[in-house]
């Protein structure tokens, strides 16, 4: 498909469709940005993205509530992960930053508490034994991404 992931707007579909405290929503909601950060982007066809936003949204709690999660289930092999799905909701905002009224509703997510908190797992553990990028080609991740450039000793 040209412009968009099918499936990532499905699967946003769904989340929204989940209540907050479902035991399914919060990992689903990780392998949604995760899919986001492995999907060509953009993300989502120009007439698609206002139900998207409107997707996104609606989930933010869940979102929220995945990222603290995530964060408390955190150990030294899912450093990348976490980068992985920090960048993967990073990218589903940006999509929407020419639209300032969308980009406006949901942009307050990147500044989540469970956001927050999973940047700041990976900023406190740069020390070569977490930081391992298998296989990743950091030369295609925006410099905006900063939470993969942190070095030993940016604590």
């Amino acid at each position: 498909m040209s412009g968009g992931s099918k499936k990532l707007l499905m699967d946003l579909t769904k989340l929204a469709n989940m209540s907050v405290s479902s035991s399914k929503a919060h990992p689903f909601a990780i392998d949604i940005t995760q899919q986001a950060f492995h999907e060509p982007k953009p993300l989502f066809a120009n007439d698609k993205k206002p139900e998207a936003a409107k997707l996104i949204e609606k989930s933010v709690p869940i979102f929220d509530k995945a990222f603290q999660n995530f964060h408390d289930e955190m150990s030294a092999g899912r450093r990348q992960s976490a980068q992985i799905s920090r960048s993967g909701l990073q990218y589903m905002i940006e999509e929407f930053q020419s639209n300032q009224d969308l980009y406006r509703k949901i942009s307050p997510l990147l500044n989540s508490s469970g956001v927050k908190s999973i940047e700041d797992y990976i900023q406190k553990t740069t020390t070569k034994e977490h930081v391992k990028n298998p296989g990743m080609d950091t030369s295609k991740v925006p410099v905006s991404h900063y939470w993969w450039f942190y070095v030993e000793g940016d604590e």
